[in-house]
């Protein structure tokens, strides 16, 4: 092997050994590379597991919601639906008359009844007296519900409706008096029963002097003192309240009449 071609041989080993260094740099580029590549690929995946949790979280709670949503929409239909139910109802009770809703009063038979009670007895017609004090404690109530509606408190009496026991206190000594008739009490002149009878007729007669001085007539007048109904005109016809000395027949029609004048004023306060 003559010198040129030592010379050749030498260079071609010097190239070779100079593209091994540059291969072996570029390898380790490469690895190096490879490394961060690696390294980014496993935080990508990782983030990609995050994102995923994330999204099935964000997943459930959007369920959550819409359940919650749609449990709000049930529950805002049905307030909107009691509330309409409720303004119904409250239309309803603003054209509705309490007194009309709470006392009837008839006296278009032989006797007088308030809420299908009957007032007053006939010999051909006879009623309890336990019904009897019952229309009497409806009575009271009626008189004295027209009254709070005016604002008038009665002198002389308080009255007491407590169903077929009602009764009036009289105001100067506290001393009752029963609106209902019981077994044993005497039939006379001041028997208490009676006497109960004309002190509601000393309390009708002071409502019915207010309704006056506000232009209302009603159909009876009140004799307190003599404890009457009595008719008004000319005919001069009058009726005991009292059942002392009485019969039952203008008993019956004295009630009669006494409720012919709370239907007037029963009317009246559906009114006002």
């Amino acid at each position: 092997m003559d010198k040129d071609e030592m010379k050749t041989l030498q260079m071609e080993l010097q190239g070779l050994e100079l593209e091994e260094v540059r291969l072996v740099q570029e390898l380790d580029d490469l690895e190096k590379t490879w490394k961060q590549v690696a390294g980014d690929l496993g935080e990508a995946q990782a983030e990609t597991e995050t994102l995923e949790k994330q999204e099935q979280e964000l997943q459930r709670e959007t369920t959550v919601v819409e359940w919650q949503n749609q449990n709000l929409s049930d529950v805002l239909m049905s307030l909107d639906n009691r509330l309409q139910h409720a303004q119904s109802q409250l239309g309803q009770l603003i054209t509705t008359n309490i007194f009309h809703m709470t006392f009837t009063i008839c006296t278009e038979g032989p006797l007088g009844t308030i809420n299908n009670f009957r007032l007053g007895s006939l010999p051909i017609l006879s009623v309890s007296w336990s019904e009897i004090s019952a229309a009497w404690g409806q009575t009271a109530l009626l008189l004295l519900s027209l009254c709070r509606k005016i604002g008038l408190e009665f002198q002389r009496y308080q009255l007491v409706p407590f169903g077929n026991h009602s009764h009036l206190k009289c105001l100067a000594d506290d001393s009752e008096l029963p609106l209902f008739y019981y077994v044993g009490q005497t039939v006379c002149l001041d028997n208490k029963f009676d006497l109960a009878m004309v002190a509601f007729l000393d309390c009708l007669q002071q409502f019915q002097e207010q309704l006056e001085k506000g232009g209302l007539r009603l159909p009876y007048r009140v004799n307190v003192e003599k404890g009457q109904m009595e008719e008004l005109g000319g005919t001069g016809a009058c009726y005991s309240i009292r059942t002392f000395n009485n019969t039952e027949g203008l008993w019956t029609e004295a009630l009669k009449r006494m409720l012919v004048n709370l239907k007037c004023s029963l009317h009246w306060g559906s009114l006002r």
